[in-house]
Formats: C-alpha cells, structure tokens, sequence
C-alpha cells in the first residue's frame, strides 16, 4: 500500500534550480534520512521525517597539492568558485552499522575512499598508520574504485571495486583480512559490480551489466579469520589464539595473524616469543612494546 513520497527538498544553499538526482539513502535510529545525491559534494543530504533539509554531513576532505594552492594565489574570485564547483567529491553508497554510524565509499581522487562517520559528520575510521583500507591502490599500478560497502556486526567491513570486481574485508582496526572476487565472463564473476550486502553469512553481490547477483560464502580458512579477529575483539584469547594458529598452519606469511600471535604472547607474559614474532613481522613498534614489558619484568625480579 502506498503511503507517501517526499519531494525534491527546499536547499537554499543550493540555489532553487538545482538537479536534484537522489542515488542512496540510510535511515538513522531517530529516522532523519541521509541522502547521497548525484552531482551534490557538500556530503550527505540530511532530511527529517517530514521530508525538509536539515543540514549536510560529512563532506568528503579533499587532499590538495602545494603547486594547486600556489595557482588558486592567482585565479579570479569566480575561478576559484568554479573550481570548488567542478571538484567531483560526491559519495556513492551510505549505511549505518549497529553502532549507528554511517559508512561510506567514494571514487573521487584526493579523498579517502571508505569513511565512517559519526553523527557530527566527522570521520572515525581506524586503519594501521600508513595503510589506508584503498584496496589494490599502490599495487602494481593498479587502483580500486569502491562503489559500495557493507558491515557485519563485529565490526569487520567488506568494500567492493568496480575496476577488478575485488572485494576487499577489513577489520574494525583497517587490516586487511582477505580479498576475493574478479570480473570477467566465468560463474561467480562479475562485469560491472555496484552494490553488496552482507545476509547473514553470506555476501550478495549485485552486478549493472548481466543483471546477476552472485552469492558468496565464506571458506573454512576465511571463516577461521573471522572467528579469530572476533574472538580477539571479544577478549576470547584462548579461541582466538587456537584459530590464529589454523591459520598460520594453513598460510605461514599471513601477516596480521602473525601479529595478533605476538599481542596474545604479549598478553600471557611470554615476552620472548612476543619480541620474536615481531621480528617476523618486522614491526619495530611491537618489539619495542614486548621489550619494554621484558625489560620491566627483569627488573622487578631482581
């Protein structure tokens, strides 16, 4: 039964002729709906339950260069405006998590490609320093172009790339669990990948092009990652050094469970086995955190 619809809102900022194409849209707890619009790079167009402009959110933060900045010194007060018009910082997918925060993806170049915001539109995604959750960006010259992402409730996040039709997962802290997914012509490929949804435990992917929507579900070595990263979430480190470890059986270079080997040693005071799994990791911040707590335990017994 229909009930309503809402149209194009009142947005002074916008001028009254603008193009109003709405792409995406989430709903809060509170129902305020947070639009994505094609063509709109203020962020996100939030509207309330009766359907009017409330404010915009979370723009994305364009990353300027020093020679950029050094001509706008010599543009015209309407060149810089064409300027800003003309940046292309438009996201194109948006869902809130359990938490209520709202995750987000953009292709635009210059700006973070995956975001998590809080309500004040402010960015709060973790990732290790240097290693940005951009998937194959950096990689043998290649690049991803996230269109969609989508959140299982422990926090781990799959991000899916139009360009290779890779899916990328990462966990809650922005480490990289796995990768998976191509395009081409075979079953279980795709060729112009735009939306995913995670059901349960298995994925959905939805592709433009053959109009198919391919079903993925987790091996048992992807499905022991999740169980481990969970478990370390939740405090279970017995479990979560048991599943580390089929992992590392199974996969001896994989690098995070290496790492999360070290931080359970770490945990059980065995501050030799952690200082020699950071070697395997060549983390220099982890060693030094094992050593200290070595260095400080030698002192306290004699």
């Amino acid at each position: 039964t229909f009930l309503r619809s809402f149209d194009k809102p009142e947005i002074v900022q916008l001028g009254e002729e603008y193009n109003y194409q709405p792409i995406r849209l989430a709903v809060g707890i509170t129902g305020q709906m947070y639009v994505v619009a094609k063509g709109v790079n203020s962020g996100f167009i939030v509207l309330d339950k009766e359907g009017n402009f409330q404010s915009f959110v979370g723009a994305p933060e364009v990353k300027t260069n020093p020679i950029d900045e050094m001509w706008k010194l010599f543009m015209t007060k309407e060149q810089r405006a064409a300027l800003l018009k003309s940046v292309p910082t438009e996201y194109n997918s948006v869902m809130f998590d359990k938490d209520g925060f709202l995750y987000a993806t953009t292709r635009s170049e210059g700006v973070q490609p995956i975001t998590r915001l809080n309500l004040q539109g402010v960015d709060i995604l973790k990732y290790p320093d240097g290693a940005l959750p951009d998937g194959d960006t950096g990689y043998e010259r290649m690049n991803s172009a996230f269109v969609d992402v989508c959140v299982s409730d422990s926090g781990v996040y799959y991000a899916l790339d139009a360009y290779a039709g890779h899916i990328f997962a990462y966990d809650s802290r922005g480490n990289l669990l796995f990768a998976f997914g191509r395009n081409g012509a075979q079953a279980g490929t795709t060729n112009s990948p735009i939306a995913i949804e995670l059901v349960e435990d298995k994925l959905l992917v939805a592709d433009a092009v053959t109009g198919r929507i391919n079903v993925f579900t987790c091996t048992e070595f992807g499905a022991a990652v999740l169980a481990a990263d969970e478990a370390m979430n939740a405090g279970d480190y017995e479990i979560a050094k048991e599943r580390w470890g089929y992992v590392i059986n199974h996969c001896s270079s994989f690098t995070l469970a290496e790492k999360s080997l070290g931080k359970l040693a770490l945990y059980e005071k065995d501050y030799g086995k952690a200082m020699d799994q950071s070697k395997k990791t060549a983390s220099k911040e982890d060693y030094s955190e094992a050593f200290r707590a070595y260095r400080s335990s030698f002192i306290n017994d004699h």
